[in-house]
């Protein structure tokens, strides 16, 4: 039997654990799920200048997490696994967006 892929809940993973990981490196009076939007609404690669963490947050705690559902429910080949992952990120910057004030209660 083939596992159902929840990409609402991986997408609200994505985006908890990226606001997460701000929480350790921004300061907290912040309204840090609108500061993450902010800085990535345009380029996700300006999350590397927010954090001053070389794509760490970016990438391990935000892309990596998609890709990991990802291979665990579609598995794909890399190219496939690439497109997708990339559509999953900007859905998840999407998502958080529309939800920034709701993420901001849920953190605190």
């Amino acid at each position: 039997m083939a596992k159902i892929i929840d990409r609402h809940a991986i997408i609200v993973d994505m985006d908890e654990s990226l606001i997460d990981y701000g929480q350790t490196v921004l300061d907290a009076k912040t309204n840090i799920s609108q500061a993450i939007y902010d800085s990535a609404k345009n380029d996700i690669n300006n999350l590397d200048k927010l954090f001053n963490d070389q794509g760490f947050g970016r990438q391990d705690k935000f892309y990596d997490i998609g890709v990991g559902y990802l291979k665990d429910f579609e598995p794909q080949n890399e190219q496939q696994l690439s497109q997708q992952s990339q559509l999953l990120a900007e859905e998840a910057l999407e998502y958080l967006g529309k939800h920034t004030n709701e993420f901001e209660n849920w953190r605190k």
